[in-house]
């Protein structure tokens, strides 16, 4: 009960004369006894429960959530307590939901957040692919095994080609 809720009860308690056997179903009269003998002593009700989560860390986890929208709930938990801040996953997952943000909402489909031709665009500028492959080519000095290592600049499609020829081993 918070702190006004015990204090009314007291209140509706003193009209009783705080006789409340068999009238009061909400609180045991042991426990009863106990917040009058609080209140007469002079000493205030304290909240009970977990203390409510900061603005501050409501802002930070609302700030990570809109920015990451591909993390999920424990992930979020996760950066929180590596900048020394501690949410649990289910409350991360409360904080998002009041604020409208759902993360990961592609995770639901099946499909990869990023379509790939998006990524490859995106990319495609620092970008090289890569292949090797040998090939025997013949020469008056005989076969060789010409080792061929090709590098393919994928924004500009510029080739840089590698080949090395070796004798090709004899088998005997």
């Amino acid at each position: 009960m918070s702190p006004a809720e015990k204090a009314e009860l007291l209140r509706i308690g003193e009209e009783c004369g705080h006789d409340i056997d068999g009238i009061m179903e909400v609180a045991r009269p042991a426990t009863y006894k106990r917040w009058l003998a609080q209140m007469r002593n002079g000493r205030p009700f304290k909240p009970v429960g977990r203390p409510r989560l900061t603005q501050e860390l409501r802002d930070v986890v609302i700030r990570i959530g809109s920015e990451n929208l591909l993390w999920g709930y424990k992930r979020i938990a996760g950066e929180l307590k590596k900048l020394g801040l501690y949410a649990g996953a289910n409350s991360v997952k409360r904080i998002l939901d009041e604020a409208g943000i759902h993360p990961s909402p592609e995770k639901r489909r099946k499909k990869p957040a990023l379509p790939w031709t998006t990524f490859i665009r995106a990319h495609i500028e620092s970008m090289v692919a890569c292949n090797f492959f040998t090939k025997t080519v013949l020469t008056a000095r005989g076969p060789l095994t010409a080792y061929v290592l090709i590098f393919i600049h994928l924004g500009s499609r510029r080739v840089f080609c590698s080949a090395r020829p070796m004798p090709r081993a004899r088998h005997g």
